[in-house]
């Protein structure tokens, strides 16, 4: 199995069908996540126990300003991708 480590993946729609089996594999390949999805609620029910390797954001993906804020304000200086699953 290939390794992601010192690697951050931004993942739209984390929070239920195809965006939550990525975040869980990317983490279980010890990649860092950020999760996009407007349902809080589930995403940190499904990430709270990944702790500082799963970033947890309520934002709304139709919403440039919801999405510039998270994405600069993570401080993170590693290599990174995106994954959009997110519907709209």
């Amino acid at each position: 199995m290939n390794s992601f480590t010192n690697q951050v993946a931004i993942i739209t729609g984390a929070a239920s069908g195809i965006g939550l089996s990525i975040a869980h594999k990317l983490l279980a390949m010890d990649a860092q996540v950020i999760l996009f999805d407007m349902n809080e609620d589930n995403l940190h029910a499904e990430f709270d126990k990944y702790g500082d390797k799963a970033h947890v954001v309520a934002v709304n993906v139709t919403d440039e300003q919801h999405v510039l804020f998270p994405s600069k304000s993570t401080g993170t200086s590693h290599r990174g991708f995106c994954v959009h699953t997110a519907r709209i």
